[in-house]
């Protein structure tokens, strides 16, 4: 008898061990990380995940161009979205979509014209928002 009492006690405390969940972090919210990766230079180049996949193009003409930025050459050709400010100032729009609870795209275009059209596409990484993909159509 004194056995299986020991028994049950050590599948309990062995239940009890093997049960114990560990908290996900939680995501980090996306229009504050966003905020700060447009203002933050030295932010940014942290949550960008390299190479960067960057599609270019002419979407009037149907030419494209695929290309994997180094670090380097993302922080020469400055990939920040623009500010609401510089958006206001040049007539341009913005609209942002949660394709999945893990990746968010960001659009700013120019408004019934096709010389402004940006995509940045950012992905949850362990938690924290990263840009995956920077796309221009412009025209």
């Amino acid at each position: 008898m004194r056995d299986l009492v020991a028994l049950c006690l050590l599948v309990v405390a062995l239940h009890s061990c093997s049960s114990t969940v560990t908290p996900s972090p939680r995501a980090e919210a996306f229009e504050p990380f966003l905020g700060r990766f447009i203002a933050d230079e030295g932010f940014r180049l942290h949550r960008i995940t390299y190479p960067l996949s960057v599609k270019l193009g002419d979407k009037c003409e149907g030419e494209w161009e695929e290309a994997s930025w180094p670090r380097e050459k993302a922080r020469s050709e400055g990939v920040a979205p623009l500010t609401k400010q510089e958006l206001k100032a040049d007539g341009l729009k913005q609209r942002i979509t949660r394709v999945s609870s893990g990746k968010v795209e960001v659009f700013q275009y120019q408004p019934e014209a096709d010389s402004y059209l940006l995509t940045y596409r950012f992905e949850l990484v362990g938690g924290l928002w990263f840009l995956t993909y920077l796309e221009d159509a412009s025209c």
